[in-house]
């Protein structure tokens, strides 16, 4: 069964945002952190900090309509690794855990500047889904209307999940 291209954005801004043919956006997204924003005790954005395998690191900041329109992306691919799970069995599972304890020995480490200075460049105003097979891009669209996308696996989604519902 094929899946159709979604749309979710923030602030309820409906756009399709036209992709060059042949232009790679891709970011991997391998290992991840994340630290709450606060001010006076009030949530005011969520830092991701994603390391990639050549060990540089991006981050984004995501306030709270946007971090909802994640949280919902991959609530919606949790679905389907739970689907995969019933169809494949214990051997899924045992893949899930083996990466996910991968992850955990190179978790970047998200410096205090970073929390108590952020980089308004670097606020993620909406995110829009591309599902595909086994993983979801992610595309990014910036305070400046930059725009690159991240590829999350779905063996990394329950993870994401988890480090969110700390916050």
């Amino acid at each position: 069964m094929h899946q159709p291209i979604a749309l979710l954005t923030s602030h309820n801004r409906s756009r399709w945002l036209p992709l060059n043919k042949g232009e790679d956006y891709a970011r991997n997204v391998y290992w991840f952190n994340t630290a709450g924003i606060t001010f006076e005790e009030r949530f005011l954005a969520l830092l991701l900090k994603v390391k990639k395998a050549n060990d540089t690191c991006e981050i984004f900041y995501l306030q709270a309509p946007v971090l909802s329109d994640l949280l919902l992306i991959l609530q919606s691919r949790m679905a389907l690794i739970f689907q995969r799970l019933e169809n494949k069995g214990e051997a899924y599972k045992d893949e899930i855990i083996a990466y996910n304890e991968t992850l955990v020995t190179h978790i970047p480490t998200v410096e205090m500047a970073e929390i108590q200075q952020p980089s308004p460049e670097r606020r993620i105003m909406s995110i829009t889904l591309k599902p595909g097979e086994t993983q979801s891009t992610l595309i990014l669209v910036f305070q400046d209307e930059q725009i690159k996308t991240l590829t999350i696996d779905d063996r990394q989604v329950e993870a994401l999940i988890s480090v969110f519902n700390r916050h």
